[in-house]
C-alpha cells in the first residue's frame, strides 16, 4: 500500500539568526512551512482568481468613487467661492448704501438704493425704511458694527419692526 502523505526533506537557505529565533518560538518549523505552503498553493487555484477579480473590481469601484468626490469637492469650492463673492458683494453694498444714507442726511441717490436692493435682495422701499430704522439705532447696534452687513441682520429683528 502507498503512503499518500510521504514527506521529503527540503534543504532552505535561512538567515541564521532568523532560524536561531524561529526555532526558539515555533515548535514545529516542518509543519508551519507545509500548512503556509498550503494556503498558498490553494489560494492560486480557482480562488485566486475570484480574489483577484473582487480586487479588480473594488478597484475600479474607488476610481469612481473617487471620481464623484472630486465632482462634488469641485462643486463645493465653487459654491463656497460663489457665496464668499455674495456675501462681500452684500457687505460692500451695504456700507455703500448705509455710508451715503448718511451722507445725504437720510436722502440716498436713487442709483445707490436701487444697486443696493438688487444686491442685498431687497425691495427699494423696504430697504429705504430698513436703513432708516437701522440708523435710528446705531449707538444700540454699535457704530462700528452697523457697517458690518452680517451682523445688522442678525441684531435687525431687535431694532427693525418685521426685521429684514
Amino acid at each position: 500500500m502507498e503512503d499518500k502523505n510521504v514527506k521529503k526533506a527540503l534543504k532552505l537557505s535561512i538567515d541564521e539568526n532568523i532560524l536561531k529565533e524561529a526555532k526558539e518560538n515555533i515548535p514545529n518549523l516542518s509543519k508551519l512551512f507545509e500548512e503556509t505552503l498550503k494556503i498558498v498553493l490553494q489560494s492560486q487555484n480557482k480562488e485566486e482568481y475570484k480574489i483577484k477579480l473582487e480586487i479588480e473590481a473594488k478597484e475600479q469601484a474607488r476610481t469612481q468613487i473617487d471620481r464623484e468626490l472630486e465632482v462634488l469637492n469641485a462643486q463645493l469650492n465653487n459654491h463656497r467661492n460663489m457665496t464668499n463673492d455674495t456675501n462681500e458683494a452684500q457687505e460692500f453694498a451695504w456700507r455703500k448704501l448705509y455710508s451715503h444714507y448718511q451722507q445725504t442726511q437720510g436722502n440716498p441717490h436713487p442709483k445707490i438704493v436701487k444697486e443696493s436692493s438688487e444686491t442685498l435682495q431687497i425691495e427699494e422701499t423696504r430697504l429705504l425704511e430698513f436703513v432708516n430704522e437701522i440708523s435710528i439705532f446705531s449707538k444700540e447696534i454699535g457704530v462700528n458694527q452697523i457697517r458690518n452687513w452680517e451682523h445688522v441682520k442678525k441684531v435687525a429683528n431687535q431694532y427693525v419692526a418685521g426685521g429684514i
